[in-house]
């Protein structure tokens, strides 16, 4: 019994790391990542967001964007997927200006500072 030691944890804080890097081998309740992404919002939709054309959200890939997207302005993700998830076919969207359609689709990755738009599918003649 006298040699037994007591287990120590050691608890760190991102106000100790300003740029912290991914650290998978922190158990989650200490480490956090979260990552602000820009939404470009079309005109049709910014009744969701207060009227506002850009909104900041968070999401390791655009999937995850949507579900903070739909946490931050309620609603919106209905108008942008059909009854099983999927976004609508007669919106685009794009990650820095590249079609998600030709990346990873909703498996697109998301880094910090991304530019995500939503765009509506115009047609025409």
């Amino acid at each position: 019994m006298g040699d037994e030691h007591p287990e120590t944890t050691e608890v760190v804080t991102t106000n100790s790391l300003p740029h912290l890097p991914h650290l998978p081998h922190l158990p989650y309740p200490l480490y956090l990542r979260t990552m602000s992404v820009k939404v470009l919002i079309p005109t049709p939709l910014q009744k969701f967001t207060n009227d506002k054309a850009t909104v900041d959200c968070s999401g390791s890939n655009v999937a995850e964007l949507l579900d903070s997207l739909e946490a931050n302005c309620p609603g919106i993700k209905e108008r942008l997927c059909d009854e099983k998830g999927q976004l609508r076919r007669f919106l685009n969207v794009y990650v820095n200006e590249e079609d998600i359609r030709f990346l990873e689709g909703t498996d697109t990755p998301l880094n910090e500072g991304d530019e995500v738009s939503i765009v509506p599918a115009v047609a025409g003649g």
